[in-house]
C-alpha cells in the first residue's frame, strides 16, 4: 500500500505511519552507547514477561534480539534497523559450543545475556506493558 498521509507535518507511507503509531508510546533515548551485543549497557523493550525455551545446536550461529522489537522473538529479524526503533541496541551474536536446551530472555532486562536470570519475575518487569 503506497498511499501517503500527512502525519505531524511529514509525509510517509501509510504502513510506515502505522508502525510508528504502534511504537510511539515508548520512551525515546537520543543517545546510546554504540557497542556490540554483550558489551551494551542498555536494556531493550520487553517482548514478553516469560523466557523462551529452545534447543541450541553445537556450531550453529544465533543472533539474540536485544532491542525487543523483533517479530521473531527471541531471535533478531533486523527490526532494530527500522527508523521507528530508536534504541541503538544490536543483537547478541554467538555460536553454540554444545547442543543443549536453554531459556532465552524475552523481557530483555537480564544480567546474563542472552539467557534468562529470572529478572522477568520482578515487579518492575511484571508491571511493564507488553504489545
Amino acid at each position: 500500500m503506497n498511499r501517503s498521509i500527512n502525519a505531524s507535518q511529514a509525509h510517509c507511507r501509510y504502513d510506515e505511519f502505522l508502525e510508528f503509531e504502534k511504537w510511539q508510546h515508548l520512551p525515546r533515548k537520543l543517545q546510546f552507547e554504540k557497542s556490540e551485543g554483550a558489551l551494551q549497557d542498555g536494556k531493550g523493550k520487553a517482548a514478553a514477561k516469560y523466557p523462551f525455551k529452545y534447543t541450541i545446536e553445537k556450531g550453529k550461529k544465533y543472533s539474540w534480539c536485544s532491542c525487543g522489537f523483533s517479530h521473531t522473538q527471541p531471535f533478531c529479524d533486523g527490526s532494530h534497523k527500522q527508523k521507528y526503533v530508536i534504541s541503538g541496541l544490536k543483537p547478541l551474536k554467538f555460536i553454540a559450543e554444545e547442543t543443549k536446551e536453554v531459556w532465552f530472555c524475552n523481557c530483555k532486562q537480564t544480567g546474563n545475556k542472552p539467557y534468562c536470570d529470572d529478572t522477568c519475575k520482578t515487579p518492575e518487569v511484571q508491571e511493564v506493558r507488553v504489545n
